[in-house]
């Protein structure tokens, strides 16, 4: 069909060939840019499964250190947490001491392991990820206000449907983009 669309305005005019070859790959460009850069992020850390807290044991914790470095290693990557750096090492440096105490703890101390990780983990994220969260709050309440516009001022309730998925998957792209992660197909 390309092929055929190029030839038939190729037969009209050569130029007009050329200049339909040259749109067919500005369009392909516009599109496969944006798409390569999306596929280039890294896919979203998927946390391990945690039982109740009265269930855990030593492995549980040992899967949410190891999730949580992870996490630490593609925030190193984020060129929108490029300052905190250091406090990123730095986390990570103290998350491999505390999985070193795992690797020796005996079953009764999960429970105070366990807050000891989850008051780490609020602690330290919370330093790396302050800025960035502030940024995507105010990204979200701009981002319904324009929804929130759009669809009072327009009559045809079609067209608020499209425009509120075209404007959620637009945010989710930017927010992917913030986070460095690429959320997955659902």
């Amino acid at each position: 069909m390309l092929f055929r669309s190029a030839g038939a305005a190729g037969a009209l005019h050569p130029l007009l060939g050329a200049l339909t070859w040259l749109a067919f790959g500005v369009a392909a460009f516009l599109v496969g840019m944006p798409a390569w850069r999306f596929l280039q992020m890294p896919r979203v850390v998927q946390p391990p499964e945690m039982p109740p807290a009265g269930c855990m044991n030593l492995s549980h914790l040992r899967a949410e250190a190891r999730y949580v470095e992870t996490y630490l290693r593609n925030c190193r990557r984020n060129v929108e947490l490029a300052d905190k750096t250091a406090l990123i090492d730095q986390a990570i440096l103290d998350l491999k001491g505390f999985q070193l105490r795992l690797a020796d703890a005996p079953r009764s101390a999960v429970a105070d392991l366990d807050r000891e990780m989850t008051e780490w983990t609020r602690s330290n994220m919370g330093r790396v990820l302050a800025e960035l969260d502030q940024k995507a709050d105010r990204l979200i309440y701009q981002e319904s206000l324009t929804v929130g516009l759009a669809t009072a001022a327009s009559p045809n309730g079609t067209l608020d449907a499209f425009v509120m998925l075209w404007r959620s998957v637009r945010l989710t792209s930017q927010l992917a983009q913030m986070y460095y992660g690429r959320p997955g197909l659902w």
